[in-house]
């Protein structure tokens, strides 16, 4: 089982000077935000607009990474890396049209992205894996981008990287909806040790299931049966900070929603979200009770 802190927000070097009481407190492994070149800005969203796959944005440079990987190597703790690989940023209006500074390398080939056609019904199977969430959306059954992909990934193994949450991963489709060979030829062929957590919210058991067969599924259903392929939570950056069905909780509601994450899904992966610096709960990470249920796992 592995007991993941998620600092979406926190610069690279930030969370270095901090390894040494994150796994005092009991956490196996650390989950940073995106690392790609993306929009410029506070807003957290702008992180998840990237301009294509290489390494370097407000949180860090590829060498800090590296830096963090050392040390979490040295200490024990994997380090695990948000990835943007299904859409890119986009234009300072929002439409469904890239950015003018994502990579030519995408831009300039029209079989790498699916229509400019938003998702009207998220309960419509097709739609979610063929149309746009909202933003400039790849079609990652190309195999030219998946090669890229792939390559993008093999770059943060190079680094020292451990294991990734695949962002939006229920917008990209499996072998078995449409022949899709994105997580058999580009998942499947990763080291066997390559964490790798595909980020599943608000989806039925079924097509857990079916992505439970690839990696494991990130979401916010507890109930979930198959434990060793569950990472869930009490809390996320989504729930936090887009939804903000979370927002109002306080110390001891996210303390106790902690405890009985951990209670009802042993056998599972868990994560705890770091809040916002200007939240007064942002260290709530390293409190006594949280600790308490870390190492209880262990």
């Amino acid at each position: 089982m592995e007991n993941i802190i998620h600092c979406s927000e926190w610069k690279i070097k930030h969370v270095d000077d901090n390894l040494e009481k994150i796994k005092e407190s009991g956490y196996t492994a650390v989950l940073v935000g995106p690392v790609q070149y993306s929009k410029e800005g506070h807003e957290w969203w702008k992180l998840y607009q990237p301009y294509g796959f290489s390494i370097g944005n407000k949180l860090g440079t590829k060498e800090d990474l590296e830096k963090l990987c050392y040390h979490a190597k040295f200490l024990g703790i994997k380090v695990i890396v948000d990835v943007v690989i299904e859409h890119v940023a986009s234009d300072e209006k929002l439409n469904l049209v890239p950015h003018e500074k994502v990579d030519k390398t995408l831009t300039s080939n029209h079989y790498f992205w699916k229509e400019a056609i938003k998702i009207t019904n998220w309960n419509d199977r097709s739609q979610v894996v063929n149309l746009s969430p909202g933003l400039p959306t790849m079609d990652t059954s190309n195999y030219e981008l998946q090669d890229i992909i792939y390559n993008f990934l093999l770059e943060l193994i190079n680094i020292g990287v451990n294991g990734v949450r695949i962002d939006s991963a229920k917008n990209i489709s499996l072998p078995e909806e449409n022949g899709n060979h994105f997580y058999t030829r580009v998942i499947g062929n990763l080291p066997k040790d390559f964490y790798v957590m595909s980020e599943l919210i608000f989806i039925d058991e079924k097509l857990l299931n079916m992505y439970s067969k690839y990696t494991k599924v990130l979401t916010e259903n507890q109930s979930y049966k198959n434990k060793s392929k569950l990472v869930t939570f009490a809390e996320s950056h989504d729930s936090y900070l887009e939804f903000k069905s979370t927002a109002a909780w306080d110390k001891q509601k996210l303390i106790k929603k902690y405890q009985e994450a951990a209670k009802n899904n042993n056998g599972a992966d868990l994560m705890f979200y770091v809040r916002p610096l200007e939240d007064k709960c942002n260290n709530l990470w390293c409190h006594p009770d949280i600790i308490t249920v870390n190492k209880t796992r262990l």
